[in-house]
């Protein structure tokens, strides 16, 4: 609602806006009169020819651009915390159980996250370590290893 809220005023009439937004006239008309239901006011006032601002109009518009921005930003921020990074990291057999305990221990803040896969042929890790893609390791996966490795030092 806002969005068109915004597109009425830039487009200075209602029916330019529903022009600019590919829609038609009744439907925006609608969410506007239910945005002014849902904030007890009046947005506009419309005339023959031109849709100008109330008091409230303006006060609205002037915070519309924030609010937009803001739940864009707040929509990408849970859509990102969300992803899921795939962290493929290979141990011989024999290096394995000297490590295990610390290795469960510092991935312990992941574990909703985590996937563990035990493969117990030297040759078929190799294998899977030559075949994993490289550059799909970011800097953030690089500092996350390099600690890792560092706890088992």
């Amino acid at each position: 609602q806002l969005e068109y809220f915004r597109a009425i005023v830039d487009a200075g009439t209602i029916s330019g806006a529903a022009r600019n937004l590919h829609m038609t006239q009744p439907p925006l008309s609608y969410q506007i009169k239910m945005l002014e239901e849902e904030l007890g006011v009046k947005l506009f006032v419309r005339g023959a020819k031109n849709t100008t601002l109330t008091e409230a109009g303006k006060a609205l518009y002037i915070r519309a651009g924030s609010l937009l921005t803001m739940a864009d930003i707040t929509k990408r921020e849970v859509i990102k915390a969300n992803e899921v990074a795939t962290i493929h990291i290979g141990l011989a057999p024999s290096t394995v159980s000297m490590m295990a305990k610390q290795f469960k221990a510092s991935m312990r803040p992941l574990a909703d996250k985590c996937f563990v896969y035990k493969i117990d042929s030297d040759e078929l890790i190799t294998e899977v370590l030559l075949a994993w893609n490289k550059e799909k390791v970011t800097d953030e996966i690089k500092e996350f290893l390099e600690f890792l490795f560092n706890q088992f030092d």
